[in-house]
C-alpha cells in the first residue's frame, strides 16, 4: 500500500504507523484542517480470506483495527478509516438498535456511569445485497468502535454505486467510516466510474480544510479556492455530472425563480448565486488545481510522446477501443448485461495483449542471444550504465592510502620461514583428523558418481568414526590385487 502526498502539504502531513504493511495512520494537522484537534486517517487494506498473507501473519486485521482505535482515540477523537475491506454488508445496521436505556435503568445507574446509546442514523443506499464474513466483522466493529459506514449516507449521493467489478460479479467493498459527529467533516464523497486501470472504482474524499497557502505567486485557500481554480471537461464523470445536475435541479430553478429584474444589483445577485450553485455542483468532477512551481517545457524534443506499447497491432487497437467503449456503456447504466460485456471485452483484449507481449519478449530474448554470439561488445554495451560515477581520487592518492594501510596492519610484514628456498607452511602438514573427514564426507553430494577410489558416497556416508580401519583394509586390498 503507498500513501502520496504533494510536496506542499508535507510539513502538515505525517504518517505515524505502519503494521503489517496494510493498514497506514496518517495525521493531519489541525493547522490544516481548521479544527480544534487533528485528522488521524487510517488507510486499510484487507486482504481476501484465502490470501497467502494470513500464511505468513497470523493476524485478525479488523482486531488490529480496533485495537489501534483505541489507542489514538484518546488524544484525537477525529479518526476516518478508507480502503478496501473486502467486507459486504447489504444494507444491515452498523448500529445497535433500540439503544436506549428505560428511564427505570437511568434512575439506578445514572450515578455509577453515564450510558451513551447509539444513534439511529439514516437508511443506507446499497446497490450491494450481498454479505460476506468480513462484512459481518465490519458491522461489528462499527457497533463496538461507533464509527459509521459513510457510503451510501453523504448528503450529496454521489457514493451510492459499486466500488468493485469483477469476473463474477460487482460489489461495494471499499468503504470510509467516521463517527456521526465527524461526518460533517466530509464535504465530497464521490465513487468515480471505473477505468482501465483497476478493477476497483476511484474514491473521490474530500474533507473540511480552513488553510491558505502560496500557490503560484496567488493566495489560494483549500476549501474554496476561486482565484486559482480552473475547470477541465473529462468525459468519464459525464454521466455522474449529469446525474448531479439532476439531484440539484430544484435549487437552481429556486435561484432563478427568484431573481430580481427590477434593478441591476438584483441580476447580479441572482447570477453569481446561480454561478456558484452550479460551480459546487461541477467542481467535484472537474475542478483542477494550478501546480505549484510547475516549468512548462516548451521545447518540443522535451515532450513526451504517448506511443503504443511495441506488441500492439491493428486487432490489439480493435480490442482495447471496443473494450473502452463497453466500459463507457457499463459506467453509464450497470445492468446484468453490461457487465457480462464488458468482462468479455475486456478478457478478449486482455488475453490477445498477453499473448503479442509474450512474443515479442521471445524474439527479444533470441535476437539478444544472437547478438551475443556475434557482436559481443554491443551486446554487453547495452547494460552498461550511461551515468558513471566520476571519482576526482587519482592514483597516487589511492596507492598511497593500501600503502599505509598494509604497513599499519599487525604481522603485515611476517613472511612464511624459508628453507633451501622452499616456503614451508606449517598448516599444511598437521594430520588430518577424524573429524575433518566426517566433514568431507557429510559435504558429498548424492548420486554422484565415485572417485579413483571406487567407494560412492553411498558407502562413505554409512562410515563411523570406527569404520576407518575397514578403510585401511580396503586401500591394503587395492594395493594387493
Amino acid at each position: 500500500m503507498y500513501v502520496m502526498i504533494r510536496k506542499i502539504l508535507s510539513p502538515y502531513v505525517k504518517i505515524i504507523d505502519i503494521s503489517y504493511e496494510t493498514l497506514i495512520w496518517i495525521r493531519i494537522a489541525k493547522e490544516l484542517t481548521g479544527c480544534e484537534s487533528d485528522y488521524l486517517i487510517a488507510n486499510l487494506y484487507i486482504p481476501p480470506q484465502n490470501s497467502s498473507f494470513y500464511r505468513i501473519h497470523n493476524c485478525d486485521l479488523f482486531y488490529e483495527l480496533e485495537s489501534q482505535m483505541i489507542h489514538y482515540s484518546a488524544e484525537c477523537p477525529n479518526i476516518f478509516v478508507i480502503g478496501d475491506l473486502n467486507a459486504r454488508t447489504a444494507n444491515m445496521n452498523d448500529y445497535v438498535q433500540n439503544d436506549k436505556l428505560h428511564d427505570s435503568i437511568l434512575d439506578r445507574v445514572g450515578d455509577l456511569f453515564t450510558y451513551v446509546a447509539d444513534e439511529a442514523l439514516s437508511c443506507r443506499n446499497n446497490p450491494d445485497a450481498g454479505t460476506n464474513d468480513y462484512g459481518t466483522k465490519l458491522l461489528n466493529l462499527c457497533k463496538s468502535s461507533g464509527l459509521r459506514i459513510i457510503n451510501g449516507r453523504h448528503p450529496d449521493g454521489l457514493s451510492n454505486d459499486f466500488t468493485y467489478s469483477g469476473p463474477r460479479g460487482m460489489s461495494v467493498i471499499d468503504y470510509l467510516l467516521a463517527k456521526p459527529i465527524n461526518i460533517e467533516k466530509v464535504l465530497k464523497f464521490i465513487t468515480s466510474n471505473f477505468t482501465t486501470y483497476s478493477d476497483h472504482a476511484p474514491i473521490h474524499v474530500q474533507f473540511k480544510t480552513d488553510f491558505t497557502m502560496q500557490c503560484n505567486d496567488i493566495n489560494s485557500n483549500l476549501m474554496d479556492g476561486e482565484e486559482s481554480q480552473f475547470f477541465k471537461w473529462n468525459k468519464e464523470f459525464r454521466d455522474l455530472c449529469y446525474n448531479a445536475l439532476l439531484v440539484n435541479a430544484d435549487d437552481l430553478s429556486l435561484t432563478i425563480a427568484n431573481m430580481d429584474i427590477a434593478s441591476q444589483d438584483g441580476m447580479d445577485l441572482c447570477i453569481n448565486n446561480f454561478t456558484q450553485c452550479l460551480t459546487n455542483v461541477t467542481a467535484p468532477f472537474f475542478k483542477q488545481m494550478p501546480k505549484v512551481k510547475a516549468k512548462l517545457k516548451r521545447n518540443s524534443q522535451n515532450q513526451r510522446v504517448n506511443t503504443d506499447k511495441p506488441w500492439f497491432d491493428q486487432k490489439c487497437k480493435e480490442l482495447y477501443a471496443n473494450y473502452c467503449k463497453k466500459l463507457h456503456t457499463f459506467n453509464g447504466k450497470k445492468t446484468f448485461n453490461s457487465h457480462i460485456d464488458l468482462n468479455s471485452a475486456k478478457k478478449a483484449y486482455k488475453k490477445y495483449e498477453c499473448k503479442l507481449k509474450r512474443s515479442y519478449k521471445r524474439q527479444e530474448g533470441y535476437m539478444l542471444c544472437k547478438l551475443k554470439k556475434d557482436n559481443p561488445r554491443k551486446f554487453y554495451s547495452l547494460f552498461r550504465k550511461n551515468n558513471q560515477r566520476k571519482c576526482d581520487l587519482n592514483i597516487t592518492d589511492f596507492f598511497e592510502y593500501f600503502k599505509e594501510l598494509v604497513s599499519s596492519a599487525p604481522n603485515s610484514n611476517k613472511r612464511p620461514e624459508v628453507i633451501n628456498n622452499e616456503c614451508v607452511f606449517d598448516e599444511l602438514d598437521a594430520d588430518i583428523t577424524a573429524d575433518e573427514i566426517i566433514k568431507a564426507i557429510n559435504e558429498l553430494k548424492m548420486d554422484k558418481s565415485h572417485g579413483p577410489d571406487s567407494p560412492t558416497k553411498n558407502v562413505v556416508s554409512r562410515i563411523k568414526e570406527n569404520g576407518f580401519k575397514e578403510i585401511k583394509k580396503w586401500n591394503k586390498f587395492r594395493e594387493y590385487s
